[in-house]
């Protein structure tokens, strides 16, 4: 059987000497995150706000 060595994606390094926002804006930015934030965003933008009477 042979052994399968993958690269890693961040070098510990490297992600130690980056400023917190680039570090955050390269953990994420291979992620394809506009359909999960579609997910929460609302149906309708216009018109009044359905309001529930109790």
């Amino acid at each position: 059987m042979s052994i399968i060595q993958q690269p890693t994606l961040f070098d510990i390094q490297i992600l130690q000497e980056l400023e917190i926002e680039v570090k955050y804006q390269e953990f994420f930015s291979p992620l394809e995150l506009m359909p999960l934030i579609a997910l929460f965003q609302k149906e309708n933008t216009v018109g009044a706000p359905v309001t529930i009477n109790y």
